[in-house]
């Protein structure tokens, strides 16, 4: 009888468990359309890719739900897709850094300590999530949601620029020879672009495309200009958390592999993360403290989807995922 039962329970477990995974599964065809699920044999490919992570997102979150993680993971646009996808999105090895390197102090201007915690969008200072898509775009992205808070902060002037316009025109310029969709890039090519341009175009003049194509240029479109940027020097977390709380937004580069995409809550931080070089740009809009493990606030440019409405939390003070390597921030004097 006890062996019964305890197959009826197995059971129902199973069964239970199925049914979960289907209407998972019918939510995230509802929230995340694919054209390429339409054909029967693509439908089947994306099941079975989408399955997988359901399973791994449930013992993931019973980890962390014993300790044994930081943060939490979820369901989300990636959960179809297949690694070579998503890593088709990130940074390649290849693509050459900025030799040119413009460090500067950014200094207290006020001579007393930091605030313990920074939240940018608690003052209106932070602009909409948005979404690269499927395009290596990233840097594009994080430059110009650092420069739109920028000019918050500076001016209380609110814009939406276009990343499509920096995309387009730094085309074989600053070390890109590549196009950026396939390759990815870093964000001193926007600054830099802006910078000899004068400025760049509203997203309403530009808009985004998700794929390379030929520049347009238009001598009405100098907005979101900037006079220069600065590098923090790598590895200066004490310098990028008073650029945060004293000047504004820092555009970083971190390893996003991993589970990176699937983030959900929580401070992230993992082992096995790159130390020295990431592969997606992301912007700092912030950071605290939370269960006595301190942390970044990072505006991604995956949606609103990802983490908490588009914004995660990175683990702060041990560089991880290379967070500290590569940032920089504009300037308008």
């Amino acid at each position: 009888m006890n062996g019964y039962i305890l197959f009826l329970f197995f059971s129902l477990t199973v069964v239970c468990a199925f049914a979960d995974l289907e209407e998972a599964w019918r939510r995230h065809q509802r929230m995340f359309p694919r054209i390429s699920t339409r054909g029967k044999k693509e439908a089947q490919l994306r099941k079975q890719v989408f399955s997988k992570n359901y399973e791994e997102v449930e013992k993931f979150n019973r980890e962390a739900a014993e300790g044994k993680h930081s943060y939490t993971i979820g369901l989300n646009a990636f959960s179809d897709w297949t690694e070579e996808e998503k890593n088709s999105i990130l940074r390649k090895n290849d693509v050459p850094e900025p030799t040119e390197k413009h460090y500067r102090t950014a200094g207290a201007p006020y001579g007393g300590p930091l605030p313990d915690f920074v939240d940018w969008r608690d003052k209106g200072k932070v602009t909409g999530v948005r979404a690269q898509g499927g395009c290596a775009s990233c840097w594009a992205f994080g430059a110009t949601a650092a420069i739109e808070t920028m000019l918050l902060i500076k001016y209380n002037q609110t814009v939406d620029l276009s990343e499509q316009h920096l995309m387009d025109c730094t085309d074989g310029k600053y070390g890109r020879d590549y196009p950026t969709c396939d390759y990815g890039g870093w964000p001193a090519w926007a600054y830099q672009y802006i910078i000899d341009n004068g400025g760049y175009a509203l997203e309403e003049h530009y808009p985004y495309l998700e794929q390379t194509q030929e520049c347009k240029k238009d001598d009405s479109w100098k907005h979101g200009s900037i006079s220069g940027f600065v590098d923090i020097k790598p590895g200066d977390e004490e310098e990028m958390k008073r650029v945060v709380a004293t000047v504004g937004a820092i555009s970083v580069d971190i390893d996003a592999s991993g589970s990176m995409g699937s983030y959900l809550d929580g401070v992230y931080q993992r082992k096995n993360c790159g130390t020295q070089r990431g592969n997606h740009i992301v912007t700092i809009i912030g950071y605290g403290t939370e269960k006595g493990r301190d942390y970044w606030l990072v505006k991604n440019s995956w949606g609103d989807w990802w983490g908490q409405n588009g914004i995660g939390k990175i683990a702060r003070g041990v560089n991880m995922c290379a967070i500290a390597m590569h940032a920089n921030y504009p300037v308008k004097e």
